[in-house]
């Protein structure tokens, strides 16, 4: 077995040629084929470095080590690609597929270029050239035109080559796919993530990786969302249901608090909820006849020193948020915020064990 450079020997090349300080190196360990290889990283260059591992070396599978409960998911590096090559005026699918293959192949490095749609780098034949990877064009692994599925577009075909196993990046891709096949009517006549593409196209008409680059946070940031959504779905399915004189009300406690979109999905005219700092807050339906003064007044005499705020719609009430920290966070449970919403003594016995209350 070939002996592994001594570890200083890589802090020093990297030092040397991306020309920053050693210490901004990251060192990671994975075990390939029997030996360990040392696989180096640049915080710098991986913005998401705090959620994913990710591989310097050829072939190397990570490990992500903050996904969700239900499983870690498995990063399969590509070939060290020095192109990513895309088509002209980069629509979502393009941009995605570029997007999986920098954060989570392994290649942020690699010059993006673009050519004709349909085309190739220089009209090589797709896939030729090891170190070139066509994305949306060129007929090659990572372009869906040439198969007519409706289920397949160039962000999945990456996404199964590198990341087959992330639940959240598969809900991602899936939804790429039904903008790409014009399947998602959601956002007619609202402004959404192709209108932000179409604008960047309109800024930068000739220079297609300025529109790609400025799309790869924004991407990021989708990830992080629905990543959130999954967290708040698994909450979810532990919440409590309890009625009140309005109708059904849900309640759960998660480390992103609630979910309007799920509990009034579910059919609830209200919901309250709990988060991570101790935050709580009670929401309404806006179209309800909910007044929630009642419950504001009660809660400023069994919490009188939280920071509760009754918006003036009444139908909102609220302790401590992202904008408007809570100076002094509320000293109730959930269930106990329940029982005032309930209109219930605090005192009572507690509620049955069961999820739903009546």
């Amino acid at each position: 077995m070939e002996e592994l450079p001594n570890i200083s020997y890589y802090t020093a090349l990297m030092g040397k040629t991306q020309g920053f300080p050693h210490t901004d190196a990251a060192y990671y360990t994975a075990w390939l084929q029997g030996r360990l290889v040392w696989c180096i990283l640049s915080p710098r260059r991986m913005p998401l470095l705090r959620q994913h591992t990710r591989a310097f070396e050829v072939g190397v599978t990570c490990t992500q080590p903050n996904l969700v409960s239900s499983g870690k998911a498995r990063y399969t590096a590509v070939d060290l690609a020095t192109i990513i090559v895309g088509h002209l005026a980069p629509d979502l699918d393009c941009i995605a597929a570029i997007w999986i293959l920098v954060r989570f192949g392994g290649i942020s490095n690699a010059e993006l270029q673009f050519v004709p749609a349909g085309e190739t780098l220089n009209r090589q034949p797709p896939d030729s050239v090891e170190r070139i990877i066509h994305v949306d064009t060129g007929g090659g692994r990572f372009d869906h035109h040439q198969r007519h599925q409706p289920d397949i577009c160039a962000a999945e075909l990456v996404r199964r080559a590198v990341a087959p196993h992330d639940p959240i990046l598969e809900r991602l891709t899936s939804q790429v796919n039904h903008i790409d096949h014009a399947r998602d009517s959601r956002s007619n006549g609202f402004f959404s993530i192709q209108t932000l593409i179409n604008g960047y196209n309109a800024l930068f008409p000739t220079q297609p990786a300025k529109v790609a680059d400025a799309m790869l946070l924004n991407l990021d940031a989708w990830y992080e969302a629905e990543q959130r959504q999954i967290r708040l779905e698994e909450a979810f399915a532990k919440r409590i249901e309890f009625v009140t004189e309005w109708g059904l009300g849900i309640a759960m406690e998660s480390v992103d608090g609630g979910s309007s979109r799920l509990a009034f999905k579910h059919g609830a005219i209200l919901y309250a909820y709990r988060d991570m700092h101790g935050w709580m807050g009670v929401a309404a339906q806006a179209r309800s006849m909910v007044d929630l003064s009642s419950v504001y007044r009660s809660l400023q005499y069994v919490d009188q020193d939280a920071d509760w705020y009754l918006h003036p719609n009444r139908r909102l009430l609220l302790c401590g948020t992202a904008k408007a920290p809570a100076r002094i966070p509320s000293r109730l449970s959930l269930v106990e915020l329940v029982r005032v919403i309930q209109g219930r003594d605090l005192t009572a016995a507690p509620f049955p064990s069961s999820t739903r209350l009546g």
